[in-house]
């Protein structure tokens, strides 16, 4: 996902290390800390063998994260509506995972539809927020690995896009 905070702008995603435990990835650098969920809105971070308890929520315009007393609003770029992470985005392929783990909502696309660039994928709900995936390139869809209802990890690949011959 895309945030702003302070006048700068972050590329903000998280892998999958243990069960239930992610590292934090920021503008593709590894952070110093882990992030393990409790609940929708609760994590534990893991930092330096310290643990704390982070609260977070959202609205239409930020994100709201507690963490040590300290309170952090967070702005959700304009591209956040269209944040994914592409863990393979070669000139032929488009290999689309989730920005965070989630439910996944509604699928958009099946197998051997042809695509274009800038149409929805499927939507995902991450901490009580649904996000919609949009394709990046024009295309036919390979493979769709969920369904509605399913649950997924940030590390899944939830579909497919290979680029059209043109």
């Amino acid at each position: 996902m895309i945030i702003e905070y302070e006048g700068k702008t972050y590329n903000v995603r998280t892998e999958k290390i243990e069960k239930d435990s992610y590292d934090v990835i920021i503008n593709d650098v590894k952070s110093d800390f882990s992030v393990i969920p409790i609940t929708e809105n609760i994590f534990k971070i893991k930092q330096n063998n310290k643990n704390q308890i982070a609260y977070v929520t959202s609205n239409d315009e930020k994100y709201y994260f507690c963490c040590a007393g300290d309170l952090y609003e967070i702005s959700k770029s304009i591209e956040s509506d269209v944040g994914y992470d592409v863990s393979e985005n070669s000139l032929n392929k488009l290999i689309i995972k989730p920005p965070m783990p989630g439910s996944i909502v509604k699928v958009e696309v099946s197998v051997g539809q042809e695509i274009n660039e800038g149409e929805p994928i499927l939507i995902i709900e991450a901490m009580k927020m649904e996000t919609t995936l949009f394709s990046s390139i024009s295309g036919v869809v390979t493979e769709v690995n969920v369904q509605p209802g399913e649950q997924v990890p940030a590390d899944k690949i939830l579909a497919i896009i290979e680029k059209s011959a043109e």
